[in-house]
């Protein structure tokens, strides 16, 4: 998909490995683009480092603020697995105090999706380009070309492998966060509770870097499992009988 002049351009850019190829890949085209961000007030120091390291170095870039540890406290710690009573749906029909906790896609929306999908529309963007690669496990149905809410999206490393990813960005000005030492994934939120199948490596560089913030985590883990553990003999029951 080409790029015309009289579109108007956002790069989502998260600061993981594909969007950061995507940054650079996208370089003939800074000048006709605007970098976004999304800070859930939960970024790394490392991921803010980052960013000011893009911000000084494209024409444009947009920081959107939202609040992810007011969300928290408001709404729950994010799980893969959600027990119904443990989520915000149950508040005036049962006094029975419980570990508050949500779905993991209800926090992204909130603090990631949401206010950079109203962004998009505040600014009047036309056509969103992000990292998004076809191997992904986790992505959208969305390929280039599609249009989708009049929004042309456009994902120039879609049939990238993860190694050539970082083959591409070995001589980048820009260099891969140290957490992808030890995780394969971009780290929006330092105190995510969810998407454990990528966040394991996630738990690895808490404790070798920030190990206060992989205990606060780590405790947070424990008490979800015992909330979700509490109901397996129920299912077991139902199912034996």
């Amino acid at each position: 998909m080409n790029i015309s002049d009289k579109d108007v351009v956002a790069l989502q850019f998260s600061g993981g490995k594909d969007s950061l190829a995507c940054l650079f890949l996208m370089q003939p085209h800074w000048d006709n683009l605007t970098v976004y961000w999304v800070n859930t007030g939960a970024a790394l120091p490392e991921t803010v480092d980052l960013m000011e390291q893009v911000r000084a170095l494209v024409p444009r870039f947009v920081e959107i603020r939202s609040d992810q540890p007011s969300d928290l406290v408001a709404n729950g710690w994010p799980v893969d697995i959600l027990p119904i009573r443990n989520s915000s749906l149950m508040k005036g029909l049962s006094e029975k105090p419980t570990l508050k906790l949500q779905s993991f896609l209800d926090c992204c929306i909130r603090n990631i999706m949401r206010p950079l999908h109203d962004r998009m529309i505040a600014d009047g963007v036309t056509m969103i380009i992000r990292g998004q690669r076809n191997q992904e496990t986790d992505k959208s149905s969305l390929r280039s070309g599609d249009i989708m809410d009049g929004f042309k999206f456009l994902f120039p490393i879609e049939n990238w492998t993860g190694e050539q990813v970082r083959a591409y960005l070995a001589d980048k000005p820009i260099k891969l966060p140290a957490s992808y030492e030890d995780a394969d994934t971009s780290l929006d939120c330092w105190n995510c509770t969810a998407w454990l199948e990528d966040h394991i490596g996630k738990q690895r560089y808490l404790k070798r870097v920030h190990p206060e913030a992989y205990t606060l985590v780590r405790e947070m883990l424990t008490l979800i499992e015992v909330e979700i553990e509490s109901k397996r003999p129920y299912l077991r029951e139902a199912i034996a009988v």
